[in-house]
């Protein structure tokens, strides 16, 4: 399976005035890690040093300087280094963020968080909260337990 996809496909609606990207820069030490996640929207991960692995539904690969991994629209993905890494992150902005984490039954259910501000930002639903911080980091720490090191 390629990791890869036609840019028609997958920057359409790009040019129209109702879509903004984001661009963050992330310099990490070998051994760090991303939780199991997913969006709304695509994200691009441009590597410029060292080496990034990856896992898109399901599918692992490693990415090298001077070379990219998408994850689209829905893909449930998370990224590690093995060594020390910088890395751009490109993706459309406010494209929410789930957590995949362990459910009761030994399956995975997915968790929605509710941010205020930033580029993984969505507003609740009518009756739900924004996700407190120490919910969030105990999700994370769970989805963290489903990527592979």
């Amino acid at each position: 399976m390629s990791l890869t996809s036609p840019a028609s496909r997958t920057f359409r609606g790009e040019d129209t005035d109702r879509t903004s990207v984001f661009k963050l820069h992330f310099e990490w030490e070998a051994g760090m890690k991303t939780s199991l996640h997913k969006h709304r929207g695509w994200e691009l991960v441009l590597v410029g040093s060292g080496e990034l692995n990856a896992v898109v539904d399901g599918t692992r690969s490693t990415t090298r300087a001077g070379e990219f991994v998408e994850l689209p629209t829905g893909s449930v993905h998370a990224i590690w280094s093995s060594s020390p890494t910088e890395f751009d992150v490109l993706g459309r902005t406010g494209l929410g963020l789930t957590m995949v984490v362990p459910g009761i039954d030994g399956g995975l259910r997915d968790v929605p968080i509710y941010l205020k501000e930033g580029p993984w930002a969505q507003r609740p639903p009518n009756g739900r909260q924004y996700t407190a911080d120490d919910e969030a980091d105990e999700l994370k720490r769970a989805s963290m337990t489903l990527v592979p090191s």
